[in-house]
């Protein structure tokens, strides 16, 4: 199972261009009555394997980011859960073991 997580320090968040990538897929994240005008977090808090979350990050690549973000797709087969630290995020995994796993992007 593919999950999206933010892999610098400052937290999940997505750009203007990746709610309306959403949004032209059916999915509105857009509130304009909402403080901060998005209701992602909420949304996505505990969906991060949400296909279409997935494949926007793939697809807008480093657009799909919010200004303190950097999304990642991540693997987290089995047993995981996200770890965050002020924001940084890692998907940690039972394999025989709990270890880290981290964004396609960081070999």
């Amino acid at each position: 199972m593919d999950v999206v997580i933010n892999t610098c320090f400052g937290g999940f968040g997505l750009s203007d261009a990746a709610c309306e990538w959403l949004a032209a897929k059916g999915l509105v994240l857009h509130d304009p009555s909402a403080y901060g005008n998005y209701v992602y977090d909420e949304f996505f808090s505990g969906r991060r394997n949400h296909l279409l979350l997935v494949e926007c990050v793939r697809t807008l690549g480093s657009a799909a980011n919010d200004s303190c973000a950097d999304l990642q797709v991540a693997k987290g087969d089995g047993r995981f859960y996200i770890k965050n630290y002020d924001g940084k995020e890692s998907v940690v995994y039972y394999d025989n073991g709990w270890s880290d796993a981290y964004g396609e992007d960081d070999d």
